[in-house]
């Protein structure tokens, strides 16, 4: 389908009347490079992670509190290497990637990519202070060990209804193809969260790599994800899948992996890179940074897509992938990463790394149903580098009706900006 751009849509000076920097990352002190998409609490405080900077130039969690006219950043902690003997070590995990997600005691959990005992990643809370002006305490659940239980965990972690920390590993697992693993609190009289592989991948038929974010369908129990390579597609190492976890019929059982679609390579999309969105209907919605049905764009890769994968119509027949969405990477955007956002009347929103006006600095998009049938792509933001964002890599946030978000580059100082667009 071709893009429905209006002309407004494509003019920067009326676009970047829609959009807002938030907070200009400036020093590296201060964080630089955020990654993870953002999160609010009840207050209306938005919190992220660095990807770099702080200290020790290992990554940050960061706080920006509103103001009437500017948001106050503080630095939550600071993760830190160490060295001993000429062999540095980041105890504490380091370069967190992952969106963060609470508890209702206002602890936060994520993942750092690398760092660790063992150097593949960690899964980490951080807990307020237990005093006015104290500071947050970091204490790591996990530390994966590149071995069956996982390494390098990209795509953060969520809570289950009954406190479980389920969550993926792109590498390590029995194949080396990855895993999706589960924490358990510590039972009583313990402090010690206890490490389960859920499922471990094969490659190929299986998926490869997970890196998204999980989603779970509470009615089920089930868990939808994402791998950026395996399955049956025409690829090299296969083209990503979308595949579901089904919970154990009884305590202590095996989990069910199922794949629900291959990607099958140009015009079908290629790396879902990202996490899952759901709507009422149970369809499920997400992005390939690559493939798409122009051919031509991005070296002859394509520039990715807009997807959605429907539920059987009928008890044992398959799961209908449709792309909705197949970005140029010119004024309309290219190379999604992230995951989508979805509205109350099933827009979706999303970001792409390059594209748009001006300078390939990326957009902030809408892709929604169409008056006349099929769906249609709006720009709402190009990015232009400084000061503003550029290579948006996270997936905004719909907070009371508007998008939050985060750039890797740009701004004021070229080290990333928090920003806000309504739609």
């Amino acid at each position: 389908m071709k893009p429905a751009i209006t002309i407004l849509a494509l003019l920067c000076a009326p676009l970047a009347a829609q959009d807002r920097v938030l907070y200009s990352f400036q020093s590296g002190q201060d964080g630089t490079n955020p990654y993870g998409a953002v999160i609010f609490d009840a207050a209306g405080n938005l919190y992220a992670t660095t990807e770099t900077g702080g200290i020790d130039n290992e990554g940050t969690v960061f706080e920006l509190s509103p103001a009437s006219a500017t948001w106050t950043e503080a630095q939550l902690f600071s993760f830190r290497i160490h060295c001993n003997g000429g062999i540095c070590r980041s105890g504490t995990g380091n370069l967190p990637m992952s969106k963060l997600v609470f508890d209702g005691k206002g602890n936060l959990y994520g993942t750092t990519y690398e760092g660790g005992k063992y150097g593949n990643g960690t899964v980490f809370r951080l807990s307020p202070p237990n005093v006015a002006g104290g500071g947050w305490t970091e204490t790591v659940l996990h530390n994966f060990t590149g071995g069956t239980d996982g390494a390098i965990p990209l795509g953060g972690v969520i809570r289950s209804p009954n406190g479980m920390l389920i969550g993926t590993a792109g590498g390590g697992g029995a194949s080396g193809c990855g895993v999706v693993f589960a924490l358990a609190p510590p039972a009583a009289g313990s402090t010690t969260w206890t490490e389960q592989e859920v499922h471990s991948f094969a490659c190929s038929p299986d998926g490869d790599e997970p890196q998204g974010e999980l989603i779970l369908d509470p009615s089920s129990g089930n868990f939808y994800g994402t791998t950026i390579a395996g399955g049956t597609g025409n690829c090299f190492n296969g083209c990503g899948t979308i595949y579901q976890l089904s919970p154990p019929a009884s305590s202590g059982g095996a989990w069910t992996e199922t794949v629900l679609y291959s990607f099958l390579n140009i015009p079908d999309g290629v790396g879902p890179e990202s996490g899952l969105v759901r709507d009422a209907a149970g369809n499920l919605y997400g992005t390939t940074y690559a493939g798409g049905g122009d051919a031509a764009g991005c070296f002859g890769l394509g520039c990715g897509a807009v997807f959605e994968l429907s539920p059987p119509a009928a008890a044992g027949a398959a799961w209908k992938e449709s792309i909705l969405y197949s970005f140029t990477g010119k004024n309309d955007g290219g190379i999604p990463l992230a995951a989508l956002a979805i509205d109350p009347h099933g827009n979706l929103y999303g970001t792409t790394e390059a594209g748009g006006t001006g300078c390939n600095c990326g957009v902030v998009f809408e892709v929604s149903p169409a008056s006349g049938g099929g769906w249609a792509e709006k720009v709402l933001h190009a990015f232009a580098g400084s000061p503003d964002g550029d290579s948006p890599q996270a997936a905004v946030t719909l907070h009371k009706g508007m998008l939050y978000g985060t750039t890797r580059l740009g701004g004021a100082s070229g080290l990333g900006v928090v920003f806000q667009v309504v739609p």
